[in-house]
């Protein structure tokens, strides 16, 4: 049986939720952000009606044997419910307050078109009776949606004509009898978009969404007991843009983003409502152009919480407040935590009782491996504020799929995908996601998580499972397997092993962890380099873009921004951090540098530092430094070479009256280094020296001022190995100062990302060695260097967590020091974060952030004290994005 997909056909232009908000997108197509499309679950907004179509699949994976004992890992119990012709539409689902629910769907029977058919399920998802055959039903199937009433449910159904849009309405008792209907509600002419029954009233109400001019109006109709409409229906919103309906006091509170004057004005506004469609009152929450078309709501207590995103930038943000039962704000709108990235609603999921707490699901959009989503799940209080703690799950659905909620007395189920690979055993090769059930306790610590599988059918993984609901004691959903005609079970989900990895974890502090993520800086060509330099308690962060070194050097025909006539290349600028993370405006140090070099940045004193670079001087390339003030202002420059050849890597370091510049440069076909001596004025102090005379190509080099000297480390590539060595230099000359160190030599692997720190009388020096050939990954390596530069200890490996790093970098203040791995696995691009005591065991890094670099972008980040910045892109836009961390 092929998965149905979420509905792309349409032409509306919306994007309903399985619980019922909805949001109008210019230029979108119908998109519903569940497992199954077509299946709506306890609070059920209303699904399109897409047809389960039986087609040939792949082998359903083997059945898991224990990997200790070799028994088959057990499997969750189901029983058949019936066996349903290809082309039905649903089964849709409601649930009641007893914990029973009804399956309800559209299909074929024979001689008399489609029809409704129904049955009851218990709390775990047995049939309580054989099904029902109901009443006509469309044929064309475009929205439905059950709902749990006091006596009963209500099923409402949305079926395309000739005509427009056709609404009716069923009336089911208690065991799924047919009580009514269809009762007509509504011909549209135009599409609806979303269909909501709420048991308000007597008989509750109706609520539905048609497609307007670049928006959607709402509508509602009240029902009588036995589900007909009492009443004309009433529009009650118009303009919406996005929206969500949630029972309130006796009536019923509309949220919704409303559409403002202009094309990019919106508003969000609460209007609370009677069953029969009056306003009772009006509340606006936020009003402005950066609201987006993403909202939800749901009433903790006796306060309604909203929440929804806004533009931040480049990225959007989460915002959460609070109306009290008076209907007036109570919480005014409020970030929903510290920014990170671009951050997407999921929804919020009421508690089970009005008086327990909501929870709160979101995404940061990208910062999971390629093809999974990391949903962060957080609880909510009634005055619209996190609690701390909280969990993440993982969800490897497809676009425009998302998981499915629902609270399990002061825990959560969820019905997720995710790869099924039994714990401890071989990793899964190219492993196709499975329906995963979760189950989260109080604490959000997790207590189940079980692909769902058939013990009735030999451990057989279902290929869709959708509609899950629990009681207090238990949850079930409803799973299907491809067969024709198609099989549909009811399963009973809960905790049967501990065989299979959590897809979902519990936040844990132990490790480095990531506080917050803002783009800092950005609309420029993607950076080469990123590097930064203390002054006093502030910091200076230099970047550079990247530009083909390459291009053919052709003089302007107009001034370019600095009045010149010469070629732009690469930019270098420079901008200021305070001590309180604020940036001040930045500062062009050149339209002209050369992006191969990259740059070197130091800190010389508590009001300035050093900055080293390479460009071209007389057409040639050469090495340039640069004073920085602590404003970012270049307070003097000087070309240091004469003749460098091709610059590859520049390094710098304050040594006593002056400075010492490194660089390697290629000026007879053998890459080798370089150094200059300056004084403070940065002009020559002794002759520039060759430091490296030896076969063999510098690859990569680190400079650190230490003990009065100049402490050099670089790779030396030759025939049969790379060697990494440390060099000490004079700090009056930047000459040789006794024999080279050899670190580490290597014949298998490529020695690169030296880094150099100061720690105590000695030092820390990191690296990075790639295989040359082979499907092993790259390793991270430390050690601790004496006073005179030789190794204190054994180099150790930095454990990485998802492994493949290109390039390292430290930072040390007092005992402890810091790391960063740039990680390029094949997943996904990551910055990783490492805690480390020297002399200590080995650290473990941890997972900070998802870049969305490209594959042949540099590794370009840089370490502060509580943060990193880094080189990150949308498309061909480069940015300079900021991550807080906390190290531990």
């Amino acid at each position: 049986m092929k998965r149905p997909r979420p509905t792309r056909g349409y032409t509306a232009e919306a994007t309903p939720r399985r619980d019922g908000a909805a949001a109008f997108r210019r230029g979108s197509r119908l998109v519903l952000s569940m497992l199954l499309a077509g299946c709506s679950g306890p609070a059920g907004g209303g699904s399109p009606g897409v047809q389960l179509v039986a087609t040939p699949l792949a082998a359903a994976p083997p059945v898991a044997p224990d990997p200790l004992t070799g028994d088959t890992a057990p499997a969750l119990d189901a029983v058949l419910i019936d066996r349903v012709p290809e082309g039905t539409f649903g089964p849709y689902l409601g649930t009641s307050q007893e914990g029973r629910a009804v399956a309800v769907w559209a299909a074929l029977a024979q001689g008399s078109g489609r029809r409704w058919f129904s049955v009851i399920l218990d709390a775990k998802g047995a049939p309580l009776a054989p099904p029902r055959s109901l009443a006509d039903a469309p044929n064309d199937l475009a929205l439905a949606t059950v709902t749990g009433t006091a006596d009963g449910f209500v099923a409402l159904a949305a079926g395309v004509t000739p005509a427009g849009t056709r609404l009716e309405a069923l009336r089911l008792g208690p065991t799924g009898e047919l009580v009514n209907g269809p009762s007509p509600l509504v011909h549209s002419r135009t599409e609806v978009l979303w269909v909501k029954a709420l048991p308000v009233g007597t008989g509750g109400v109706a609520l539905w969404a048609s497609l307007a001019v670049s928006s959607a109006d709402i509508f509602l109709a009240r029902l009588s007991a036995r589900g007909a409409q009492q009443a004309e229906p009433v529009r009650v919103l118009e303009g919406a843009k996005a929206w969500q309906a949630v029972e309130f006091s006796d009536g019923i509170a509309l949220v919704a983003v409303v559409a403002g004057p202009t094309e990019s004005s919106r508003a969000l506004r609460v209007a609370f409502l009677d069953t029969e469609g009056r306003t009772l009152a009006r509340t606006e929450v936020r009003s402005g152009t950066s609201l987006e078309d993403q909202v939800d709501a749901t009433r903790i207590g006796d306060n309604l919480v909203l929440s929804w995103t806004e533009r931040d930038g480049v990225d959007a943000r989460l915002y959460l407040a609070a109306i009290g039962p008076d209907t007036r704000l109570l919480v005014p709108p409020q970030a929903a935590g510290p920014p990170f990235g671009r951050q997407r609603l999921i929804e919020l999921i009421p508690a089970a009782d009005r008086r327990g707490g909501a929870l709160l699901a979101w995404e940061s959009v990208g910062q999971a491996p390629l093809g999974e989503q990391r949903v962060q799940l957080a609880r909510v209080s009634d005055r619209a504020r996190l609690e701390p703690g909280g969990a993440t799950l993982t969800f490897a659905g497809e676009e425009g799929e998302r998981p499915e909620f629902a609270r399990k007395g002061l825990g959560l189920a969820g019905l997720t995908r995710a790869a099924a690979c039994v714990r401890g055993a071989q990793p899964c090769v190219d492993p196709d996601p499975v329906p995963t059930f979760v189950e989260l306790g109080p604490e959000l610590e997790v207590l189940a998580s079980e692909p769902v599988r058939l013990a009735s059918d030999s451990g057989r993984v279902v290929d869709l499972a959708w509609g899950l609901h629990c009681s207090a004691e238990a949850c079930a959903a409803l799973g299907a397997l491809p067969a024709t005609p198609v099989p549909i079970y009811g399963i009973e989900l809960r905790a049967r092993s501990d065989k299979w990895p959590a897809v979902a974890s519990q936040k844990q502090d132990t490790l480095p962890s990531a506080l917050a993520l803002r783009a800092v800086a950005g609309d420029t060509a993607p950076l080469a380099d990123v590097v930064s330099a203390a002054v006093g308690s502030s910091w200076l962060v230099a970047t550079l873009t990247q530009f083909d070194d390459d291009t053919p050097y052709v003089r302007r025909t107009t001034p370019a921004p600095d009045g010149r006539l010469a070629p732009l290349r690469a930019l270098l600028s420079v901008q200021p951090w305070g001590a309180d993370a604020s940036a001040q405006s930045v500062k062009i140090v050149s339209y002209r540098a050369r992006a191969r070099s990259g740059l070197a940045f130091t800190s010389v004193s508590s009001d300035r530092a050093l900055l080293a670079w390479s460009a071209l001087d007389r057409q040639r390339p050469e090495v340039f430094a640069t004073l920085v003030g602590r404003n970012g202002e270049s307070l003097a420059q000087r070309v240091l070479s004469s003749g460098a050849g091709e610059v590859t890597a520049v390094a710098a370091a304050p040594v006593p009256q002056g400075y010492v510049v490194a660089w390697i440069g290629d000026r007879d076909g053998e890459p080798r280094a370089f150094a200059a001596r300056v004084n403070s004025d940065l002009n020559h102090a002794a002759p520039e020296q060759q430091l490296t005379r030896a076969p063999g190509a510098i690859t990569a080099l680190a400079l650190l001022a230490r003990g009065g000297q100049a402490w050099l480390a670089y790779v030396r590539r030759g025939d049969q190995e790379e060697q990494l060595s440390m060099l000490r230099l004079d700090a009056a000359t930047a000459a040789r100062k006794g024999e080279e160190i050899t670190i580490q030599r290597s014949e298998g692997t490529s020695i690169g990302s030296p880094t150099l720190v100061a720690k105590g009388d000695g030092a820390l020096l990191a690296w990075v060695e790639r295989p040359l050939v082979g499907g092993e990954s790259a390793r991270a390596w430390a050690v601790e260097l004496d006073a005179e530069a030789g190794r204190l200890r054994e180099p150790i490996a930095i454990e990485s967590e998802v492994g493949d790093p290109i390039a390292v970098r430290l930072f040390c203040d007092g005992s402890r020091c810091q790391g960063a791995l740039d990680c390029r696995p094949p997943n996904g691009h990551a910055l990783e974060g490492f805690s480390w005591d020297a002399g200590g065991p080995a650290p473990s890094s941890r997972v900070l952030v998802r870049r969305a670099t490209a594959v042949a972008d540099a590794t370009a980040f840089t370490l502060t004290n509580n943060a990193i910045l880094y080189a990150d892109r949308i498309e061909r836009r480069g940015l300079l994005r900021r991550l807080d961390v906390a190290w531990r």
